[in-house]
């Protein structure tokens, strides 16, 4: 917990459409979050687009509005944007008009040769 503003300086670095100050309040007071933090500062986060990233948000019924050009997740959302960010909620529409939403608990990403 202690590394989380640490990494959340990293990330906000790569992604500062995101307001991360409640992000970090929550982060100091439950280790879970701290760890997501410390493994999506690992992940791709460099080119993460704003739309997208709402768009997903949307998708998965997650709170977040955007103020002043910056996106602000609400206090019950933030493990879930957390989970978002790391890769581990997403979802998959593979039957026309009936996305399924999955979490998932570990996850490596295929790399075509």
């Amino acid at each position: 917990m202690k590394a989380a503003p640490m990494n959340i300086k990293a990330i906000q670095a790569d992604i500062g459409f995101v307001d991360f100050g409640p992000i970090e309040t929550y982060a100091l007071k439950h280790p879970r979050a701290a760890r997501y933090l410390a493994s999506i500062r690992l992940q791709q986060t460099k080119n993460i687009d704003k739309p997208s990233l709402k768009k997903h948000c949307t998708n998965m019924k997650l709170d977040v509005k955007e103020l002043k050009g910056k996106l602000v997740v609400a206090p019950e959302a933030i493990m879930d944007f957390l989970a978002v960010l790391d890769r581990r909620l997403y979802q998959v529409e593979l039957v026309k008009d009936s996305p399924e939403s999955f979490f998932a608990t570990g996850r490596s990403k295929i790399v075509k040769p």
